[in-house]
């Protein structure tokens, strides 16, 4: 619920190695605001940045009292210093977007028309085609394929952060409290009517997303938004079981009617490494769950504020 005096547009972004934009996304942003003639507000998380983000926020902070920096104690990654920020932000409608000017801030009054024509919560952007070279457009098309068979919900293929949200939306956002934090799953879990538009997102030829850090991201939304792994684990165990037994029976019956006697110690031997394998991935994936409810069941804060500069 938006508070009394509270601006009609927020805009909301994350700075990490954002200093080189931060002027230029404020400015252009800016003139999408006043073009819509609302009182706004400017929200920058500095999601411990290691560049000089936070002094560069805090000079635009003190020329407009509209502009508020929410600086955590240390990075605790893009998706959590977002919800970071939607917490903090008091609009009643919330811009959010990148500050690194890859989705363009003239999104916002394109996004603003949208959204008043349609009777909807949300306007997001989409991509027609995923940006990146041609490794990172099919890590990302297997992505969303393997999430969407395996999820009980739906997550658009190549979203965006870049959307505008209605406040209520962005109240039901805030009320899901998860450490391992898959803000795409967790927005379309939200509901409510969102309406897709494409855009064109710029490619600056690096990312902070390495292979590492994708592979646990696939993880992480996997398990949080299904159970289809510890099912298939199961299914998986069943069939080996019913398989083990006919064999058996099999084996009994050459040896006992037909007197065929039963070697082959190759065979054993492969068949113990492949179900000592299969078992060891079964306890894995239950590992993964069990990593997870334990985390969760800490209930630490998922980020740390150390200071919120406003006016």
């Amino acid at each position: 619920m938006a508070t009394i005096g509270a601006p009609e547009i927020s805009v909301v972004t994350t700075l990490y190695h954002s200093a080189p934009y931060i002027r230029e996304f404020y400015a252009r942003s800016l003139a999408q605001v006043r073009q819509l003639g609302v009182s706004y507000e400017f929200v920058f998380v500095n999601d411990g940045s290691p560049d000089n983000a936070l002094e560069v926020a805090l000079e635009l902070q003190r020329q407009d009292p509209n502009v508020v920096v929410v600086d955590l104690s240390r990075n605790f990654g893009h998706h959590k210093a977002i919800w970071r920020g939607l917490s903090v932000c008091r609009g009643e409608r919330v811009f959010l977007i990148d500050c690194d000017l890859e989705e363009p801030p003239e999104l916002l009054t394109e996004f603003a028309a949208k959204f008043s024509e349609v009777n909807c919560d949300v306007v997001y952007g989409v991509q027609a085609r995923r940006k990146g070279g041609m490794r990172e457009r099919l890590f990302g098309s297997i992505f969303y394929r393997l999430f969407n068979y395996l999820a009980d919900i739906e997550v658009p293929a190549n979203w965006t952060i870049a959307r505008l949200m209605s406040r209520r939306y962005v109240d039901a956002l805030n009320q899901y409290q998860e450490e391992s934090l898959f803000l795409g799953g967790v927005m379309s879990a939200v509901g409510f009517v969102q309406v897709p538009i494409t855009v064109v997102k710029l490619h600056k030829g690096t990312t902070t997303y390495t292979l590492r850090r994708k592979l646990s991201a696939v993880l992480t939304a996997v398990t949080s938004f299904s159970d289809k792994p510890l099912r298939l684990v199961f299914y998986s165990g069943l069939i080996i079981s019913i398989a083990s037994f006919g064999f058996a029976i099999w084996f009994a019956a050459l040896k006992l009617i037909f007197g065929t006697p039963v070697s082959g110690f190759t065979a054993l031997a492969v068949s113990i490494w492949f179900i000592g394998g299969l078992v060891i991935l079964f306890l894995g994936v239950i590992g993964i769950y069990i990593s997870k409810i334990f985390t969760q069941a800490k209930n630490r804060p998922l980020t740390i504020v150390r200071e919120i500069y406003r006016a």
